[in-house]
């Protein structure tokens, strides 16, 4: 969270944010890496283009809209894969994919097992209405980070290894 309030302040989108891109320092640490910013652009630069990794795009992207807000969706994604094992929408065809993304809800049953804090920070960061999405900055104030004993134990965590295997992200770009 931390990384990408940072690139935030700093005017810039980072429009690639998924699990791929997310790794650990070490592996005895807690520091996050949050990596790849080549589609990184400024926040106000008038670009349209729909840029990114599939599932892990925000509604308002597909409308050629982007704000520090659809890093935060992204970033909602790669929690919920955390949580579950599995990406919020699976669908096989694009544009079927871009069809859930904009306009069905998510199935949050799995997440049944962490706290309604976990849960609702989650939901927080996977609404699909921009305005009421908070921004990473926002997120760094919310009481559920500052609780480390609400992580469940490594065994009760889903095999996400296998999901980031089968799920063949692509990146695409196409003009608005």
């Amino acid at each position: 969270m931390n990384a990408l309030a940072y690139i935030h302040s700093q005017g810039y989108v980072h429009r690639d944010v998924k699990l791929e891109n997310v790794l650990l320092k070490h592996t005895d640490s807690d520091e996050i890496k949050l990596i790849d910013l080549e589609l990184t652009t400024p926040v106000d630069d008038g670009r349209h283009e729909v840029q990114g990794s599939l599932p892990y795009m925000a509604p308002e992207v597909f409308h050629g809209r982007y704000d520090v807000r659809s890093d935060t969706w992204s970033l909602g994604v790669v929690m919920f894969a955390l949580m579950t094992g599995r990406l919020p929408f699976m669908q096989k065809d694009e544009e079927s994919l871009v069809h859930h993304i904009k306009h069905e809800d998510i199935d949050y049953l799995k997440t049944e097992q962490y706290s309604p804090e976990a849960t609702a920070f989650l939901k927080a960061l996977l609404r699909k209405e921009l305005a009421l999405r908070p921004t990473a900055q926002q997120l760094l104030l919310d009481p559920w980070l500052a609780r480390p004993n609400d992580c469940p134990s490594e065994s009760d965590l889903p095999d996400t290894q296998q999901q980031s295997q089968d799920s063949s992200t692509r990146v695409i770009s196409t003009p608005k």
